[in-house]
Formats: C-alpha cells, structure tokens, sequence
C-alpha cells in the first residue's frame, strides 16, 4: 500500500503536468488567433482602438470570468436538467454527442460582441462586455506606423497563465493556495501591409 501511495503521487503529478502542458498550448493557440484578428483589422485601415477591440474578443477563451454582464444565468440549462431526469446516462451522451449545445454565457457573447465592437470608447465598450482577465491580454505591434521601412505588419499579444501546480518550488504542491509560477505566453501574426496602399495613416 505504501509503494501504491508513493507510485500514485507521481502518477498525479505527471497528470496534472501533462494537464498544465496542454492547457498552455491551448491558451498559446488563442493568442495566435487574436494576433492574427488584430493583424487582419489593421491591414484593412481599422485605428489602434479596433485592431485592440478585435484582438480582446479573439482572446475570449483565455479571458476567463465574465464580469458584464453580470446577470445571465450561467448553469441553468432546462433541456439538460429535463434529459438527465428522464433518461439513462447513455442516452444523455448520445444526445450531447449528436447535438451542438449551447449555454446562456455563449448566447450572450455571440449577442453582445457585435455591440462591443461597435463601442466607440473603451468605457462604453467594458459596460457591454468584460472579462476577468482581458487586461491581461497585451498587444505588442511592429512594422506597422511606417510603411516605408516595412511591408509587414506584425503583430505579438501576450499574456501570463498562472500555473496550476508548480514546478520548481513544492515539487508540484499548490502553495498556500496561491499560483506558485506564471507561465509568459506570446501568440505572433504577420501579415503583408495593404492599408497603406489605400489609406491615409496619419499614426491615429
């Protein structure tokens, strides 16, 4: 029992590292995605203010709770609490696996982000839409105020991931219930500059 315990706190913690693994190449992948939104936005002629707005609702995956609005009903599903009632668990997965199910936070998201793209000032824009972490999220650009010394816009987002084990101090234990390392995650897009081909930048 002894040489179980000991097997299966490794065991564990290789899981949960595999676990912190994928979730950080996840987390990379949407921060490859919302570089790749704010570099589109800018190639076409959107200001600073559009290309940051695109960028935020690309990075949604990895924005964490919602704060506006703060009045959906997240978890109350009334198809889903209707189906586990009445039917066996096999019937429920072949229900989840041949339909595409939605929850009230989605519906919402796809409702407002419209609106908040539209936003003309930040203010406006976090009292449609906001996000825990979005402030995390940062966009880092090059190449892109002169066309003359590059034909490239490219962009970089960044943004750090509290780990949920740590690596180097407790040999992986949550420490005092605090996040005991943060990864530093960069998402990258370039894209050829066609703006400047059609547009006046005037650096706005």
């Amino acid at each position: 029992m002894i040489e179980s315990c000991i097997a299966l706190i490794f065991i564990c913690l290789l899981f949960f590292l595999f676990f912190q693994l994928c979730l950080g190449f996840a987390s990379r992948d949407v921060l490859d995605h919302a570089a790749a939104r704010a570099a589109r936005a800018r190639t076409v002629g959107f200001n600073n203010w559009m290309v940051h707005k695109a960028m935020r609702v690309a990075a949604i995956p990895n924005a964490g709770r919602m704060l506006e609005p703060t009045d959906i009903p997240i978890g109350d599903d009334p198809v889903l609490d209707h189906s586990l009632r009445l039917m066996t668990p096999g019937e429920v997965w072949d229900m989840a696996l041949l339909s595409s199910p939605t929850s009230p936070k989605v519906a919402v998201e796809l409702a407002r982000i419209p609106d908040y793209l539209a936003a003309p000032w930040r203010e406006r824009a976090d009292y449609i839409l906001d996000y825990e972490r979005w402030d995390d999220v940062t966009l880092h650009h090059a190449g892109i105020l002169d066309p003359s010394l590059s034909d490239t816009i490219r962009i970089r987002v960044r943004q750090p991931i509290d780990m949920l084990i740590s690596v180097v101090r407790g040999a992986g234990a949550i420490l005092d219930g605090r996040r005991a390392e943060t990864l530093h995650l960069e998402g990258a897009a370039d894209i050829e500059t066609h703006y400047s081909l059609y547009l006046d930048d005037r650096h706005y």
